[in-house]
């Protein structure tokens, strides 16, 4: 009888641990998500530019522009990530309105804690058609 209660204790802790209830060691997750930073765009300010800044986030070290030339387009990476909140998009066409995203990273390569594309501006430079 004493080998039979060994013997299902024993089983009993074999299931616990393979379905992770073990106690054993536990590593805490990298994947934290930073608030989106508020982006502003110029509207027509510029000829030949339009400018984009945004607020510091706590936590963030480095950003990066996206833009598309609509709501639900493509989102093109402009330049590389940077630990300013400016960016100056000379690559534009005058009067054509363009969509603007910014995401922040701890790390220069988008690494560690990061943010998701939260809010977005419109932008465009010279006159709008």
């Amino acid at each position: 009888m004493c080998e039979k209660i060994v013997f299902s204790f024993i089983i009993l802790c074999f299931i616990i641990t393979v379905a992770g209830c073990g106690g054993g060691p536990t590593v805490p997750s990298t994947d934290v998500i930073l608030p989106s930073p508020v982006v502003s765009a110029s509207d027509g300010v510029y000829t030949n530019k339009v400018s984009i800044m945004w607020n510091s986030i706590s936590g963030a070290n480095y950003y990066r522009v996206y833009r598309s030339d609509s709501l639900n387009g493509i989102k093109t990476a402009l330049g590389n990530w940077q630990s300013s909140t400016l960016y100056d998009d000379y690559d534009v066409i005058s009067g054509k309105i363009y969509y603007y995203w910014v995401i922040c990273a701890l790390y220069g390569d988008g690494t560690g804690a990061t943010s998701d594309f939260g809010g977005r501006d419109t932008g465009y430079a010279g006159n709008f058609v």
